[in-house]
């Protein structure tokens, strides 16, 4: 699941303001299902990067190794 927009969240002062996109792979629950991965976000600033919400060669490559991700 691609998720895109402006960030406005402060914790990620560096991406505030910007056109972004996030993806996420939600891999089941329990100790039998795969890990969940998630994409990293990249930068994009002043918004230079049309491409960054619009395209799909984002890929989940990274491992949540404490938590969960939900997709609903």
């Amino acid at each position: 699941m691609a998720l895109r927009g402006i960030a406005y969240d402060e914790r990620w002062l560096a991406l505030v303001g910007e056109h972004n996109r996030l993806v996420v792979e939600d891999n089941g629950e329990g100790q039998a299902a795969p890990p969940d991965m998630v994409s990293g976000i990249p930068a994009n600033p002043g918004n230079v990067n049309t491409e960054t919400c619009l395209t799909n060669t984002l890929m989940p490559n990274r491992v949540v190794q404490h938590g969960n991700v939900q997709v609903r």
